[in-house]
């Protein structure tokens, strides 16, 4: 008999948040345009020509879609940690990504998870790559696996996700990832909300 174990897998969670997000979907994409009218520079992270916004956290404005992703993220990662484990946000922030725009490789320190939630996005916005953290020690392997098992067990260099509105995901923040290019012809952003988390476990 053979056995083939994953071990040691990186845990990714998709979220789907509709039929809640359609309610808020136009707000939300009007609050992103907003922003990006009170500072058009922006500021510059892994940002390629696209626009990142100042970081969120607590402020007003911000509040009522921080409060719609910590409902989702609760009930989501909250339902596999144990009840003496806390989520804590460490900031949020707005991606729109123009034609062209992309995101090049990078993670998000001093925290232990990162997210986003797509709000506009279509099948050619720019889909997330996200980095195999063995795919250096493993080249060889990798390279050699049949097709099938790659796909199962996601032994792959990369694994790349489409955006899809209303879906977030969330996985651990040491994971390198990119995104790549728009390539929309007909101009159309795509549009995202990022976020850090903290997992804290709480005093007895």
């Amino acid at each position: 008999m053979i056995e083939l174990l994953p071990l040691f897998p990186y845990p990714l969670f998709k979220i789907d948040t509709k039929p809640e997000f359609d309610d808020i979907r136009g707000d939300l994409i009007d609050f992103c345009y907003l922003e990006k009218e009170k500072d058009s520079k922006g500021l510059k992270n892994s940002n390629v020509d696209g626009w990142h916004s100042p970081i969120f956290l607590h402020q007003e404005r911000f509040i009522k879609y921080r409060d719609f992703l910590q409902k989702y993220i609760i009930n989501s990662v909250g339902s596999y940690i144990g009840p003496e484990t806390s989520i804590g946000f460490d900031g949020s922030w707005i991606n729109i990504n123009g034609k062209n725009s992309s995101n090049v490789d990078h993670n998000h320190p001093k925290c232990n998870l990162a997210g986003c939630l797509w709000i506009k996005a279509n099948e050619n916005s720019g889909e997330i790559k996200l980095r195999n953290p063995n795919c250096f020690l493993h080249y060889n392997l990798l390279e050699v696996l049949d097709k099938e098992t790659k796909e199962n067990l996601f032994l792959k260099n990369t694994h790349k996700i489409k955006p899809t509105e209303g879906t977030m995901i969330i996985f651990p923040a040491d994971l390198m990832h990119s995104v790549s290019p728009n390539s929309n012809d007909d101009e159309e952003d795509r549009i995202s909300i990022a976020f850090n988390l903290s997992v804290n476990i709480n005093a007895n």
